[in-house]
C-alpha cells in the first residue's frame, strides 16, 4: 500500500505546482489537456502513460494557446 501511494507523489505534487500558477490561460490548459490525455495515454501504455499524457496534454494546450493568440492579434 506504501509502494502505491509513492508513486501518485510526484503526479500531485506537479498537480499542485500547477495549480498554485495558474494565472494564465496556458497553465489552465495544460491542466486540462494532461487530465484529458493521461487516461487515454495510460489505455495505449500504462508504463508510459504520466510522460504521454503529459506531453500530449502539454503540446496541445501550447499548440491551443499559440492559435489562440495569433488569432487574436490578427482580430478574427
Amino acid at each position: 500500500l506504501a509502494k502505491l501511494g509513492l508513486v501518485f507523489i510526484a503526479p500531485m505534487y506537479y498537480l499542485l505546482v500547477m495549480l498554485a500558477g495558474m494565472r494564465d490561460r496556458l497553465a489552465a490548459l495544460s491542466i486540462a489537456g494532461g487530465a484529458i490525455a493521461g487516461p487515454l495515454a495510460w489505455m495505449l501504455s500504462p508504463d508510459w502513460s504520466v510522460l504521454a499524457g503529459g506531453l500530449a496534454g502539454g503540446t496541445l494546450a501550447y499548440l491551443a494557446d499559440r492559435a489562440w493568440r495569433d488569432r487574436r492579434l490578427r482580430g478574427v
